[in-house]
């Protein structure tokens, strides 16, 4: 059940039936005026995965997205809504991707800065160290303190975005 689920997502994701069928590189290149203004839902009490994703959405996609917390157990989308971070979400884990990373390749984005902050969100949400990159125990440090201080879910990302702006700003110049 859990292969065909992901691979049902993969060919989900591949082509979506309401966007243009082009490629480059194999990946869907993603109409950005197609998705501002949309309401973005994800599960209830963020951690780095879906507090980093909410603000590249915000950031780099839909700088007028609102956002949605619900419980991800039973949860039917409303008409129009757009899931990320949770099961059977348009925007979800895809093979050894976090949520993060799919959406820096589905929506084609090419800045090294992002490169490197998905690198540091795929080890700490996975936990497997691919990357290695020695700011990484720092980055997850600061996204457990924000966490264990902040119950409100907007409070969190409202937190982690700027702290994740400052990381973006920092590499942007450093690499």
């Amino acid at each position: 059940e859990i292969a065909l689920g992901d691979l049902e997502r993969a060919l989900r994701s591949q082509w979506a039936p309401d966007e243009p069928q082009g490629e480059a590189g194999g990946i869907v290149i993603r109409d950005l005026a197609r998705y501002q203004g949309r309401q973005w839902a994800t599960r209830r009490r963020p951690w780095v995965d879906r507090l980093a994703s909410a603000w590249l959405i915000q950031r780099w996609v839909d700088s007028n997205a609102r956002f949605k917390f619900v419980d991800a157990n039973g949860y039917v989308p409303e008409k129009g809504e757009i899931r990320f971070d949770m099961f059977d979400a348009e925007y979800t884990h895809e093979g050894d991707a976090c949520t993060f990373e799919v959406l820096i390749r589905r929506f084609s984005l090419q800045d090294p800065a992002l490169f490197r902050i998905a690198e540091m969100i795929h080890d700490i949400d996975l936990k497997d160290n691919k990357f290695a990159h020695p700011e990484t125990a720092g980055i997850s440090m600061m996204i457990d303190a924000i966490v264990s201080r902040f119950s409100s879910d907007e409070e969190r990302m409202a937190r982690a975005g700027v702290m994740l702006e400052d990381f973006y700003q920092y590499f942007s110049k450093a690499i």
